[in-house]
């Protein structure tokens, strides 16, 4: 009876001769591996006896004809090694997984190469979109084929613009927010809003960096002219400022954003921006 040998690592029963456990997949070291006793290594004109099971072999074999052990080197080692390790490598855990994930992978592929084009036009297609948003995205659609049929209806024009920025579609928005003051150039708040579109186009176009910049800095100075206490006019003029390198005139900006109106969300938004400002540099006063 040959004896029962237990994985070190799980305890589960491994095979003499197996190089890795097939549940966990951890080596196994054999001792007949490491060093074959004299008594056990192949001599002309006497038995060989197993170090593993105590079987007596012929003169002359290498492998035990009981339990499959090593009884000797055999010639051109490195190769035989390489072969076992390769063929339990195909009856160990890793293999069973390496399958698992190509199925998988082919699964997903052919499920999503064969679904229709659907929503093909649509930029938020394939990501997963809150309620709110979703109901946005309807609302565009609804409002670019009255705006398509209507493209005089200024109030229609001016809320295509508005959802378009709030999804951030940024580019459909300066589009559209450029038809409607072309239409009513004298609104402050669809300039402030075109402004803060084309600076946060300038966060994905580094080409377009400095020209993003520059007209999102004109066109809220042109709302600040039209009216000088537009408070969030004042505040995101102060952060473009920031961004561009430009502290002195991004700190006045947020100081006539807070002495509008201190209370308000700008305001407060505006103070604390101050407040950072004068722990980076002591020496300025807001």
């Amino acid at each position: 009876m040959l004896p029962k040998i237990l994985c070190p690592k799980c305890s589960n029963p491994v095979s003499p001769g197996d190089k890795f456990c097939r549940e966990c997949g951890s080596h196994i070291e054999w001792p007949a591996e490491q060093e074959t006793p004299a008594s056990a290594r192949p001599a002309s004109g006497g038995p060989v006896v197993c170090p593993m099971c105590g079987q007596q072999n012929p003169a002359g074999t290498f492998t035990c004809s009981s339990c499959g052990a090593a009884l000797a080197p055999r010639p051109s080692p490195v190769r035989s090694a390489s072969l076992r390790s390769s063929f339990s490598f195909f009856q160990s855990w890793k293999f069973t997984v390496l399958v698992a994930l190509v199925l998988i992978g082919v699964l997903v592929y052919y499920s999503t190469e064969k679904k229709p084009e659907e929503g093909k036009n649509n930029p938020h297609a394939g990501t997963s979109v809150t309620p709110e948003t979703q109901r946005m995205i309807d609302e565009i659609e609804t409002l670019q084929k009255h705006v398509d049929a209507a493209p005089t209806d200024t109030p229609a024009v001016l809320r295509l613009a508005n959802l378009l920025q709030d999804v951030r579609l940024y580019p459909r928005a300066v589009e559209v927010y450029q038809k409607y003051l072309a239409m009513v150039p004298g609104n402050p708040d669809a300039l402030v809003d075109l402004g803060t579109s084309f600076f946060a186009m300038s966060f994905g176009d580094s080409l377009h960096r400095e020209q993003d910049i520059a007209a999102a800095r004109d066109y809220i100075t042109r709302a600040l002219g039209i009216a000088p206490r537009h408070q969030l006019g004042y505040f995101n003029l102060g952060i473009i400022y920031f961004h561009a390198g430009e502290v002195g005139q991004a700190i006045d900006a947020l100081k006539k954003c807070v002495a509008i109106d201190p209370s308000s969300d700008a305001g407060k938004k505006a103070r604390q921006f101050l407040d950072q400002q004068v722990q980076q540099t002591p020496s300025s006063t807001p």
